[in-house]
């Protein structure tokens, strides 16, 4: 092994010490050699099934569910043998019970050798997608270990780029992936399996698992319920076997059977341990082991204890160590942690075989116990003392040869005891490699070296321990265990430290923002501590000031943000601190910007601005935050270049230093930038990122992203995903929609309540939840445009007098705010209500007028729509060539956009004036691969959609499931980059000819 960091399980690494020129022992107890199952008929069936629709289809998950001891097992290597015959590739592995701590140790077991024999192809993939794998899969190992992106938010990356790695592999032929023992599974290989259940596979390719129906991960479980309830994942339940069945499956014909069926319960394996062991006290072992620990009968495991005692001494200590290092173990490492010579070892193994303890496998000098119960019983028999040493040998072992540190921290946490210095530094070494893949991984090995350091060990490095360990739990969503951890850092923190509270508490106040916490007690906190150091100007009430100036932002008190910044703007005159100016002066402007002090915000912003550019990365590591709220105002004042470029900065410093703070608020940010904009796939394709980063954590960003979304899906003309969006938004967060920014979500439901033609249940919903008519619920800047929305929502039901009250207000408010974009959001709804007057002229002259602004600010999308209503204005005969050339431009615009339905109106006006709809062209020939790229499956999707048939009409056309759809048009939306039905027409409306995919000629999707 090379040593590099790389993220392997003690199996991969402990495999990695066998020889070329160790013998093969014969192949006894293989897994291969399966008598004919019993019993199962219909589940059988089921199997046959999978893979015929696997082959004709594609995209199959079948998800087996049961007891320990019933026969998944057994299932599951049944359907590897149907794959092989249908001629797919099979990739399996199972997790195990004591390698929970192991990051990706499942994903690892069952994919890496199928990475690593397709490494040239994986490289086709392009760097970035190649490098997140080669990050985490030994055997793609040549390049650098780093994940490209550094903080945990980030780490769906990795399960995209899978993704894209097994279906690249299935291109070449059909693919099965089997997971097994999945109850066991690491956190992330548990979240990866659960986004491939989530998203399918794209080709001939089927997901198969198999799990006890308790302490099952919880996205794994989301995922397969989910699954399940959209009848997209088939669910296949197994009970225990009948009398008869059970009988024929044990062949014992004796009075034995009675009893050992009473005590089994029909459960397949406790059935065939009891007769084995009855069997070989009569000196005949006859029964073959059936395939599947937990929940055992007492009587199993005296049968299966006594087997294991019933071998040699040497025997005994070749199964313990092998027991210590995992499954699948190799012998000659296995042999040097037991302490045995290696012709010792030979003989042991043969007796084992012999014994029927340990089976071969399909992967040449590799062994395992022939079930996970048999690895447990040998575990657990060993004694406490006896695994500690074993663990600390293979630990010394592993270093000597240079292995990662993730797998030697497996044996390190087992093995080492308190006061041991050096174990706790390996696994903070570990824990901190570990934390942008595997934040709950990394949390736990962080507590773990918390309990081994010695006592004499000074406060200051067990609160940076319990920090790290917080700031991991959060990321991994456990909000709550964060939040203890952080109190318990908080409480070593020295009396005087208050700079070192501050932060703390304030971490500690966005904890019960990500959850939120409606009682407030760190926010109480905070102010209790600011109140007892006074009114001095030291570091430490600046610290607690900013903190609470942001606890303000993030509950929509601005004035109190206004307040509470403005004193750490005076706070860090007095301590000459550039950084502590940056960060008042970014949150005074929010602040400002929120009340709708405009004026005041751009002096704040060019203050801000101007500190902040002159500072290092370096310096703003812990400040970034304040540079996400920076880029906000600035986009909020319509700076959207300046913005951007603040949340690319803060992005880049959160990636390179791996701390997230002001992440979440950046992608926001940086999203409403492009959304204003009219960049709609990007803004999309961010929230998308985001909604993806919270659903591995689980927290109150996810809310705003599903709005973000479902308003892009709308502009796009998706009411689809619209709809989706809002309704999964509304139902994560009604109880928190009238708090800071929750508001967005019941907007974007009220949006698509009035796209969907019930005008009057949408606007009521806006009343009701973003604060009557007066929006004040509603951001101050964002308000002009929804009153411009609301006015054109109203004229869609024939009520010209309430459109006009709701223009209004949009000109009361932009006048107010003064700035362009918001002026031009009321003269648009001005000259909205006056083409439904007949005032042609005034109309056409408002419109121009809104248009030019739009344009200045860059506003494309929104210039567009201003066109197309001076288009509608200019009437007269004379005017013509004018109003077609509106039409002609916001055509154009609203094509590059990715705004097809507004596309598709201008395209109407277009025709009705005789003349021909121009080519579009747009974000496809940036951003697509084009049809060339698409799959015949893919491509008679998009010809489906082009026909206009829905989800539900595709699968009927296609025999799918929906979600197999849903999956195509996904791809198909990513290969012709566009974000909308009536967009994937367009494109093969324009495209006469199609050449048939490269290297497809068998017809397979």
């Amino acid at each position: 092994m090379d040593g590099r960091d790389k993220v392997v399980s003690p199996q991969r690494g402990s495999g990695g010490h066998m020889r070329d020129s160790e013998s093969d022992r014969t192949r006894k107890g293989s897994s291969d050699e399966r008598d004919a199952i019993v019993g199962r008929t219909t589940e059988l069936d089921m199997l046959s099934a999978v893979i015929e629709s696997a082959a004709e289809r594609g995209d199959e998950r079948l998800a087996i569910v049961g007891e320990t001891g019933v026969g998944k097992s057994v299932l599951l290597s049944r359907l590897r043998r149907q794959a092989r015959q249908a001629e797919f590739l099979v990739a399996a592995g199972r997790a195990t019970e004591f390698e929970l701590d192991v990051p990706f140790g499942l994903a690892i077991a069952v994919l890496d050798r199928l990475f690593g024999d397709r490494e040239p192809d994986l490289r086709s993939l392009g760097d970035e997608l190649f490098g997140e794998l080669s990050a985490v899969f030994p055997a793609l190992g040549s390049t650098n270990a780093a994940p490209v992106s550094g903080i945990a938010a980030e780490r769906f990356r990795l399960y995209h780029a899978v993704r894209a790695g097994l279906e690249c592999v299935a291109r070449e032929r059909g693919l099965l992936v089997v997971f097994d023992d999945v109850h066991w599974a690491d956190e992330p290989s548990a979240e990866l399996l659960a986004h491939l259940l989530n998203h399918g596979l794209a080709g001939t390719t089927c997901i198969a698992l198999a799990y006890r129906p308790r302490h099952l991960p919880r996205p794994l479980a989301q995922a397969i319920a989910s699954g399940a309830r959209e009848r997209v994942t088939r669910l296949l339940e197994l009970q225990p076997l009948d009398r008869a069945n059970a009988q024929a499956l044990v062949g014992a014909d004796d009075a034995s059977f009675e009893d050992c069926y009473y005590q089994s319960g029909g459960n397949p394996f406790f059935l065939t341990e009891l007769i084995r062991a009855r069997q070989r006290r009569a000196g005949r072992a006859t029964v073959r082991p059936a395939g599947d620990s937990g929940s055992v009968p007492a009587a199993v495991r005296e049968a299966i204890e006594q087997d294991v005692q019933g071998v040699s001494t040497g025997a005994r200590g070749l199964a313990q160590a092998a027991a210590v290092l995992g499954e699948p173990f190799g012998l000659k490492f296995a042999a040097e942690v037991a302490g045995l010579r290696h012709e010792e070892a030979l003989d042991d193994l043969d007796e084992l075989l012999n014994r029927g303890l340990v089976r071969t496998t399909a992967t040449r000098q590799s062994y395992a116990f022939r079930h996970p119960v048999v690895r447990h019983a040998v575990y657990v028999a060993a004694g406490e003392a006896t695994r500690a040493a074993l663990h600390a040998r293979a630990a010394r072992l592993l270093a000597d040869t240079g292995a990662c540190l993730t797998t030697q921290a497996h044996h390190v946490e087992r093995s080492a005891l308190p006061g041991d210095a050096k174990a706790s530094a390996l696994l903070i070494e570990a824990a901190t490699a570990s934390f942008s893949r595997a934040p709950r991984v990394a949390a736990d090995w962080f507590r773990a070296a918390l309990r081994l350091l010695p006592d004499n060990v000074a406060a200051d490095q067990r609160i940076e321990l319990l920090t790290s360990c917080a700031d991991a739990l959060t990321a991994s969503g456990c909000l709550e265990e964060g939040g203890s951890a952080l109190d318990e850092a908080i409480a070593l923190v020295p009396e005087g430290d208050t700079v070192r509270r501050a932060r703390l508490l304030g971490a500690q106040v966005r904890l019960e923002h990500l959850r939120g916490d409606a009682h407030r007690a760190a926010s109480s906190e905070l102010r209790a501590a600011l109140a007892r150091l006074g009114e001095s100007n030291s570091a430490g009430v600046a610290a607690l000031t900013l903190e609470l100036a942001h606890d303000a932002v993030h509950l929509g008190d601005w004035t109190e943000a206004v307040r509470l910044s403005e004193q750490v703007c005076a706070q860090a005159q007095g301590l000459d601190s550039l950084v502590l100016e940056a960060s008042g002066a970014s949150t005074l402007a929010c602040g400002q910007y929120y009340v709708g002090d405009t004026v005041a915000a751009t002096g704040s912003v060019d203050r801000a601005a101007h500190v902040v550019d002159a500072l290092t990365d370096a310096e703003l590591v812990e400040h970034t935050e304040a540079v996400a709220m920076l880029a906000a105002a600035e986009i909020g004042l319509e700076r959207y270049a300046d913005g951007i470029q603040h949340a690319k900065q803060t992005l880049a410093i959160s990636r390179s230093s791996r701390q997230g703070q002001g992440f979440p608020a950046a992608m926001a940010a940086l999203s409403m930038a492009h959304l204003w904009l009219g960049n709609l796939w990007e803004g999309a394709k961010i929230a998308d990122a985001v909604i993806e980063t919270t659903r591995l954590a689980r927290n109150t960003t996810t809310f705003w992203a599903l709005g973000f979304r479902s308003w892009a899906a709308l502009l796009q003309g998706d009411l689809e995903t619209a709809t989706r969006c809002s309704e999964q938004g509304v139902a994560m967060g009604e109880d928190l929609s009238a708090k800071g920014f929750g508001w967005f979500l019941q907007w974007s439901a009220g949006l698509v309540a009035i796209e969907i033609g019930d005008v009057a249940a949408g606007v009521d919903r806006i009343m009701i939840h973003c604060g009557g008519p007066e929006l004040t619920s509603v951001e101050i800047g964002w308000r002009p445009y929804c009153y411009s929305v609301l006015c054109s929502a109203e004229l869609s039901r024939g009520d010209i007098e309430a459109a006009a009250a709701w223009a209004r207000r949009a000109e009361e408010v932009a006048a107010m705010l003064g700035l362009p974009g918001k002026k031009a959001d009321a003269a648009l709804a001005t000259a909205v209500v006056a083409l439904a007057r007949g005032e042609s002229t005034l109309a056409a002259s408002t419109a121009a007028e809104a248009a030019r602004a739009f344009v200045d600010i860059g506003r494309e999308l929104d210039a567009a729509r201003a066109w197309v209503i001076e288009g509608q204005g200019l009437a007269a005969p004379c005017e013509e060539r004018r109003a077609t050339d509106r039409f002609e431009r916001a055509y154009f615009a609203f094509a590059r956009c990715g705004a097809a339905k507004h596309r598709d109106q201008a395209a109407q006006h277009l025709r009705t004036r005789g003349r021909r709809v121009p080519r579009p062209y747009g974000p496809a020939r940036e951003h697509g691969q084009g049809l060339h790229s698409l799959s015949n499956r893919q491509y008679q999707v998009a010809e489906l959609i082009a026909r206009g048939l829905k989800n539900r009409e595709i699968a009927d056309e296609l025999f799918v499931s929906l979600k197999t759809v849903e999956s195509h048009i996904a791809q198909v939306f990513e290969k012709l980059a566009v974000s909308s039905r009536a967009a994937v027409a367009g494109v093969l409306g324009r495209t006469e000819t199609r050449r048939a995919p490269a290297g497809r000629v068998d017809g397979r999707s």
